[in-house]
């Protein structure tokens, strides 16, 4: 799948105009390839053009205008994001949804809060509980959990009654709400905490680096930095020391 700026791109060569701020008013506006305003700076904050919109904002209100200066989608919003696979992700009044290109709710603004779709799912909180939707809207985790991360590879990292684990695309516990504490996979590995201790479990929820530090960080580059009876030092994915 393209980028958000791959498809800048794409629509910059397409359509000829890029988005610039003057610098003079610090406005925003778009210029064709001699540098000539096409669209007048006028605008506050303004993100590239995608899928034939972008996303502007004026006074604190936001909404979408096309390549003629046009507004489509009127300056309605506290929040917007650019249009992605047909839908936009908006806020108003302290309620998040997605919107069509022409205006419509695509998924009703009834979420407290809402986040970005990642491998297909976006995590959205209502009445105090985070869950997960589709594209479509439909509810394919419960909103149940009290924290939750986006998915990762498959997995994502919630709680409920301040204890956290893991769950697939699905709904289904596959590493069970047991830690303290708990962080996102990275490399393979994710920093958890029990009985006040920290160590490190696989995708499998199996603890490949024994709860025993004191303090840790997640891996980067294949290592770890952890603290251990009054000292820092650096460990390797295998748990040795290095030196």
């Amino acid at each position: 799948m393209a980028s958000a700026e791959d498809k800048a791109k794409i629509e910059r060569a397409v359509y000829g105009i890029k988005l610039k701020q003057d610098p003079e008013t610090r406005k925003y506006g778009w210029v064709n390839s001699r540098g000539d305003f096409k669209i007048r700076p006028q605008y506050d904050v303004a993100e590239d053009f995608s899928e034939g919109l972008a996303v502007v904002s004026q006074n604190n209100t936001w909404g979408f205008i096309d390549r003629t200066d046009k507004v489509v989608i009127s300056f309605a919003y506290d929040s917007a994001d650019s249009f992605e696979r047909g839908i936009a992700r908006v806020s108003q009044n302290g309620k998040f949804g997605w919107i069509k290109p022409n205006g419509e709710a695509a998924i009703a603004l009834d979420y407290e809060e809402a986040w970005p779709f990642v491998e297909g799912v976006a995590r959205v909180k209502r009445n105090g509980k985070w869950g997960f939707i589709n594209r479509d809207g439909g509810i394919v985790v419960a909103l149940q959990y009290d924290t939750a991360r986006h998915f990762s590879d498959g997995l994502a990292l919630v709680s409920q009654d301040g204890r956290y684990g893991w769950i697939d695309i699905n709904g289904r516990v596959v590493i069970a709400l047991q830690f303290e504490e708990a962080r996102p996979f990275s490399e393979g590995l994710a920093l958890v905490k029990a009985n006040g201790k920290w160590g490190y479990v696989n995708a499998h929820g199996k603890i490949v680096i024994a709860l025993r530090y004191d303090e840790a960080q997640s891996f980067s580059d294949g290592v770890a930095e952890v603290k251990f009876g009054g000292k820092s030092f650096s460990i390797g994915k295998n748990g040795r020391v290095l030196t």
